[in-house]
């Protein structure tokens, strides 16, 4: 059963990860560079299992260009068993190589995926799939309370050894 007050991921890039996830199971494996034309033009407001998910993270990904969809799937698709999640550096590389006349550099890439990530964020959110932004004032309230709940373990922790 699902909770209809828990989101069904804590960030973009853990949707982006699963979404990629998904797409390379689906192709086999084979899965090639992601097009614009493979998205859906649709969503589905009411998710209820991973396939669903897979097409609501698509719609997200909507309005990105073709270098911007390639830079996704570069940083977020899927790795071998045991091998680091590639970085920015080495989907540079692969940007450099899918779009030889684009004449990036890793300053320019790096601003490019921090608005793809930002494009995704907003709908994500409007979806309900991510948490919304907490303010600041949130924040530090959680901050407090997480301090609080550290110092009444580590009292009671002490108090247990006495």
């Amino acid at each position: 059963m699902i909770d209809n007050h828990q989101t069904r991921f804590k960030r973009a890039e853990d949707a982006l990860r699963f979404f990629f996830r998904v797409r390379e199971l689906l192709g086999g494996g084979k899965a090639g560079r992601l097009r614009p034309d493979e998205l859906p033009n649709s969503v589905c407001l009411h998710a209820t299992n991973a396939l669903d998910d897979y097409e609501c993270i698509g719609w997200c990904m909507r309005e990105l260009k073709e270098i911007e969809l390639c830079l996704l799937g570069e940083v977020y698709g899927p790795t071998c068993f045991g091998e680091r999640r590639r970085k920015l550096s080495c989907a540079f590389e692969a940007a450099q190589r899918e779009f030889p006349r684009c004449d990036l550099r890793l300053r320019q890439l790096s601003l490019l995926h921090r608005r793809s990530i930002e494009v995704v964020e907003l709908r994500l959110r409007k979806l309900a799939l991510i948490p919304p932004r907490q303010t600041r004032e949130q924040r530090a309230n959680g901050q407090r309370v997480q301090a609080d709940r550290n110092r009444q373990q580590l009292l009671s922790s002490h108090a247990g050894r006495r």
